[in-house]
């Protein structure tokens, strides 16, 4: 096998490696700069501090109770559910690997980002092998729950749901939409509300919002259609024997 030859040492340097005793080669950029990693690290790092400021300056500034406003585990808990920080990354993975996904932070863009980039992965890995979805959320955007169902229905894999504990407003949007077999853990509970705005015309978002809501919950014939007959946000809490009345789950889990 044919081996490269190194280009020649500069001979200024040459002169001063020999003078301080060394002929080793001058050191690259990168070995003599920051690692890469450790430079995403570094910036990660920034950033999750930035938004920690961010969310203490909030509970200083508009919490109404003093122990509130002093507890940090208050501002961790929201940093965790923004979806923000993965606590446990290798736990994760271990799910991934039996081809399961457990989503337990609001619905937002880094919650979905981690939700479908893993369903297309699982299901380009094996497309007829079920895959299972986790769900105990308090809900989220409704921009990012029709994410997550769009690709649930377009994978080839089936997909089934489990609501753990609760699963609320877009949440349950998305447990609703399995494509294989949605479940519900006896103690489960659900809430759909209409959140629908007053609208302003047909190209305006409320309207788009509104009409995409009233389609999605449409189809489930056995919810009340007053549910969703005037704007406003009348929450509508459901445990797991509702859901299961109305359609919105298959299956009821309860210890043998």
């Amino acid at each position: 096998m044919h081996e490269s030859t190194p280009p020649p040492i500069d001979p200024a340097i040459e002169r001063l490696n020999t003078r301080q005793g060394s002929t080793s080669r001058p050191r690259s950029p990168r070995q003599a700069g920051t690692h890469p990693n450790k430079k995403s690290q570094i910036a990660r790092t920034c950033f999750l501090g930035a938004i920690l400021t961010l969310l203490f300056w909030k509970v200083f500034t508009q919490s109404g109770s003093y122990s509130d406003a002093h507890d940090a585990s208050y501002a961790l808990d929201l940093l965790a559910e923004s979806g923000n920080v993965v606590p446990y990354p290798e736990l994760d993975q271990q799910l991934l690997d039996s081809r399961k996904i457990l989503l337990t932070t609001d619905i937002n863009a880094n919650s979905t980002k981690f939700v479908v980039a893993s369903l297309f992965i699982l299901n380009a890995q094996d497309p007829t092998t079920p895959i299972e979805l986790y769900l105990r959320t308090n809900g989220g955007y409704y921009d990012d729950a029709f994410a997550v169902v769009d690709a649930i229905r377009m994978i080839e894999a089936p997909v089934n749901t489990y609501a753990i504990g609760g699963s609320h407003s877009s949440g349950t949007i998305i447990v609703a939409s399995g494509t294989g077999t949605r479940s519900a853990y006896e103690n489960a509970h659900f809430m759909v509300h209409d959140n629908l705005s007053k609208g302003y015309g047909n190209y305006a978002v409320e309207d788009l919002e509104n009409n995409r809501i009233k389609r999605f919950w449409g189809s489930f014939k056995k919810i009340p259609t007053d549910w969703f007959s005037e704007a406003g946000d009348e929450m509508n809490y459901l445990d797991a024997a509702q859901a299961l009345e109305m359609g919105i789950v298959d299956t009821i889990l309860k210890p043998e």
